[in-house]
């Protein structure tokens, strides 16, 4: 089964309205198809992209190219609110598309079953046999970033990356020798149309090593003493020779949802604008960075 636009427009005028932001149906059309990637609804038509729309494909809503289309229509429509309204539309067909306000939205989407891939994964297997951990593992990934152009192009893939970390409990009857695996995990699409991704998707482990940031339990020190800026800078990818442009960067801990410790936060807010802390905040608008922090394990506490 599947469904086309003109399905989506009237539950969405329905919804705009109940929000109080009634808008025509010419108006909603239009916007739609700007939310796919289009100047207009004619374009769209003429575009050989798919018409019905089903359960396997994923749209990612072009915000910039809705906003502009409402303002090129005079029509007053707070764009999130339009987004936010048309994502939840979408939930309320079981054979239609899952739309999304953003790729990091489609990555949350799918985060569980990489993570599922990451500890099914034969590589992480054998990193964690390396460690001195017992099961049952535990795994966090995070979204990273994906390979998305405006227009995408259909036929090719598109990748969504995740990095994070499978680790268990520490075996106390054995030497230490690590309890954590980094491991990176890539998702992928097929492209049909500018905006529109068919599943399922294909996932692969990309990358599953063993995190050596730990301490030497010999004489309770950390190994390879750091300052706190080098930790920070090396737990974030900056080069170390940039670590005094993240001055004024905090760091707290993380913990699940159940209460167990899970990583750190790093917390760029009260840091300077520079070309390193200013692309940071552009991958990570809350200015909070999550990091597996084993590197902040290494931080020379007497420096």
């Amino acid at each position: 089964m599947s469904i086309t636009i003109n399905t989506l427009v009237h539950r969405l005028r329905e919804r705009l309205a109940q929000a109080g932001s009634p808008i025509s149906l010419g108006h909603t059309h239009q916007l739609l198809a700007a939310a796919r990637g289009y100047t207009s609804l004619a374009v769209l038509q003429a575009s050989n992209e798919p018409v019905d729309l089903d359960q396997s494909m994923h749209w990612i809503v072009d915000v910039p190219q809705q906003r502009e289309r409402a303002v090129s229509l005079a029509v007053t429509i707070n764009a999130d609110l339009f987004t936010q309204l048309l994502v939840q539309t979408s939930h309320e067909f079981d054979d239609g598309p899952h739309i999304h306000a953003s790729d990091a939205d489609l990555a949350e989407h799918f985060v569980m079953e990489a993570q599922e891939a990451a500890l099914d994964d034969s590589d992480v297997a054998r990193e964690m046999a390396n460690t001195n951990c017992t099961g049952p593992w535990e795994e966090h990934l995070e979204f990273v970033g994906s390979s998305f152009d405006t227009p995408a192009e259909v036929g090719t893939l598109f990748k969504i990356d995740y990095e994070g970390h499978v680790q268990g409990e520490q075996d106390r009857d054995r030497p230490y020798s690590g309890h954590s695996v980094n491991v990176s995990v890539e998702l992928r699409f097929g492209i049909v149309g500018k905006r529109l991704f068919a599943g399922p998707p294909d996932i692969e482990v990309v990358g599953a090593s063993l995190d050596h940031g730990y301490y030497d339990e010999d004489d309770g020190a950390p190994s390879m003493a750091l300052s706190e800026l080098e930790a920070i800078a090396i737990e974030l990818g900056i080069p170390v020779e940039q670590q005094d442009e993240l001055e004024g960067a905090e760091v707290g801990g993380d913990t699940t949802s159940a209460g167990v410790p899970n990583g750190y936060v790093v917390d760029i807010k009260y840091c300077a604008s520079s070309p390193v802390i200013d692309q940071l905040r552009k991958q990570h608008p809350t200015q909070q960075i999550w990091v597996l922090g084993n590197t902040l394990e290494r931080i020379n506490r007497f420096e």
